[in-house]
């Protein structure tokens, strides 16, 4: 036995006129092209940014030259806004004009020319768009600037492909700008061994005669150090209390068992060497880098009445700041 199941057609009919009528009738993007379309500014960029260690955040890293769009490119829009999308990271503060890409510790600005004049675009959803009226890109060039903006580790690296769009009303990407490959960062640094310094053993009858012992030589080594730094600074800090710091004389160490004594640091002239005073290493070459040393000197220096025998020992940290 079969079942047969007839529908009315006039219910299917009034039906379907019900769903066509929940669509909208005349809508209309709000932005349209005129000439053109979206277009992408492909960049030729390095494939190694060196970064020194301490570089200030805010310091430009790369600067890409201004382009101009391949084709021309003409839009009209009846309402909203402009701005720069973020291709590469998330969205920045909406008056911020540098945008992270990812956590590199590196932010890109979009540099845009009018026509009339270069300024830093900022995020989408600031910039006023002309409501009703026709714009075109000829005659404007797009750029871009990669800035530090925090830690930059030295595997960081900026992915090839689009990291920016200039974008109107309706998420239209009016141009891209598309790196041509990947850019890895470096750290800009020198090796630097840590020097032990023997002062010797001594007789007590020696501090009755000085308040010094004899002086020993040594230096700081720092080893290959790379081109393309503005400059290399270097601090010596006591690590134990600081007994008399005009004379650049530091406490021995809890370990030590002699008394009366402390030990100097002196410079290659046998003068007092500063503590905690940065100073800038004078003789690197920004354009070659290379091996350089400080030479420098220490003696035990008494700092009491009497010397009392055991052993004496002490540190000193090496900082270095690479910019």
């Amino acid at each position: 036995m079969s079942v047969c199941i007839t529908v009315p057609i006039k219910k299917i009919i009034v039906q379907l006129f019900v769903v066509f009528g929940l669509l909208p009738m005349g809508a209309q993007a709000a932005c349209s092209y005129i000439v053109g379309g979206p277009a992408v500014i492909n960049f030729q960029v390095p494939d190694m940014i060196m970064v020194p260690r301490d570089l200030p955040n805010g310091t430009t890293l790369y600067s890409s030259p201004m382009q101009d769009p391949p084709f021309q490119v003409s839009l009209t829009c009846s309402t909203g806004y402009y701005g720069v999308v973020n291709k590469a990271g998330s969205q920045s503060a909406l008056e911020e004009v540098l945008f992270p890409i990812g956590s590199t510790g590196v932010s890109f600005r979009y540099k845009y020319y009018s026509g009339t004049g270069n300024y830093f675009l900022k995020r989408y959803g600031v910039h006023v768009y002309p409501q009703g009226e026709s714009t075109g890109f000829g005659g404007t060039k797009h750029g871009f600037d990669l800035v530090k903006t925090g830690p930059v580790a030295a595997d960081a690296s900026v992915p090839g492909g689009s990291m920016a769009s200039f974008t109107l009303s309706d998420n239209l990407d009016a141009i891209t700008l598309s790196l041509g490959n990947s850019i890895n960062f470096g750290s800009l640094s020198c090796t630097t061994p840590d020097p032990e310094v023997k002062l010797g053993s001594h007789v007590q009858s020696e501090f009755k005669i000085s308040n010094v012992s004899s002086e020993v030589s040594f230096e700081i080594s720092l080893i290959l150090c790379p081109a393309g730094m503005n400059l290399i600074k270097y601090q010596i800090d006591a690590v134990t209390n600081v007994i008399d710091s005009g004379n650049s004389v530091v406490a021995l160490d809890a370990a030590s068992t002699a008394t009366g004594l402390g030990v100097q640091l002196l410079d290659d002239s046998s003068v007092p060497f500063p503590l905690g005073v940065a100073r800038t290493m004078g003789s690197y070459s920004t354009a070659t880098g290379g091996s350089y040393t400080i030479p420098l000197k220490a003696r035990y220096y008494k700092t009491a009445a009497n010397v009392g025998p055991g052993s004496a020992n002490s540190s000193m940290t090496f900082t270095m700041t690479y910019q």
